[in-house]
């Protein structure tokens, strides 16, 4: 499968007239297939605004080679930037326009016609209050009204920078949806975020990010196999601190998790064997569920 992004040693350093340099990207390296959605997760502060601008070329960056949609960027900008949109932090729309009229004007500057104007308010469920003024919409609405600028062009490549960040919970699941249904039509969808949750149940796949560097990329599935397995084990309370002495004794990682043991470093027929020859037999013996979340405080720690 084609990348639709090549990132490769990716720097990006602010320059101070007083003070020391800030480093917002520390060489970033990165590949994203294709089709899906594919997350950038990161704290507040890693890098994942400054990445984006250096994609769409809003930021020089201070080195490394960029590639989007087979053009490498800067150079091939121009062009590459038919196929993209883009929802780059807060958008900023006039407040006494209606929806209609914004995107209207926007699409004219692109030389697009009104109708595929109300496509895209019909594509994002803004249609039924796209004759309202724009000052009359709820944060979620104008993020929806964002979207539908990004998709005039019918996009190869959407680029959403924290698109659910300030939403309530319905708000986030509208957003989350209506992501979803655009990747299925074929289209890549680049969603940056500090929403754990929101990640985990939008993307396909996903990179934590850290301090302008890339800590582990892949799919979300295999982004929790390869975190550390744990396995959680239960046996009879006066047998616990044997257990964990028995186990310990054999290279594992050995933890109270509220009235189990949390067990690293060992297979669970490895767990069952040791304590089985030991006399001890556990009553409950399953790997640990892992979230997302879990590994993100790991990594980022």
């Amino acid at each position: 499968m084609a990348n639709a992004i090549v990132i490769e040693g990716l720097h990006k350093t602010y320059r101070r007239l007083r003070g020391r340099p800030t480093v917002a990207i520390d060489g970033l390296s990165l590949e994203i297939e294709e089709g899906g959605v594919f997350g950038l997760l990161g704290p507040n502060g890693s890098g994942k605004t400054t990445t984006i601008r250096c994609l769409l070329g809003l930021v020089r960056p201070s080195a490394g080679r960029i590639s989007v949609l087979g053009r490498p960027v800067p150079d091939g900008l121009a062009e590459t930037l038919r196929s993209v949109g883009a929802v780059v932090e807060s958008a900023a729309f006039l407040p006494a326009m209606t929806g209609r009229e914004q995107i209207r004007l926007l699409a004219a500057i692109d030389g697009i016609p009104d109708r595929a104007a109300d496509d895209a308010l019909e594509a994002i469920g803004l249609a039924e209050r796209a004759g309202d003024a724009v000052r009359t919409y709820s944060l979620g609405m104008r993020q929806r009204l964002a979207l539908a600028a990004a998709i005039l062009k019918d996009p190869a490549l959407l680029v959403l920078d924290e698109p659910a960040n300030g939403l309530d919970p319905a708000g986030m699941r509208d957003i989350r949806l209506l992501v979803r249904r655009l990747a299925s039509e074929g289209r890549t969808v680049l969603l940056s975020s500090h929403l754990l949750s929101e990640v985990e149940q939008t993307c396909d796949r996903v990179a934590i990010v850290s301090r302008g560097r890339c800590l582990t990329a892949a799919t979300v599935a295999d982004v929790l196999a390869g975190a550390h397995p744990a396995s959680l084990v239960r046996v009879v309370e006066t047998d616990r601190d044997r257990a964990a002495t028995l186990l310990g004794g054999i290279g594992a990682l050995v933890e109270p998790a509220g009235d189990l043991l949390r067990v690293r470093g060992l297979q669970g027929q490895e767990i069952a064997a040791t304590l089985g020859q030991a006399g001890l037999w556990p009553s409950e013996l399953r790997p640990e569920e892992r979230h997302l979340e879990d590994l993100f405080l790991e990594l980022t720690a």
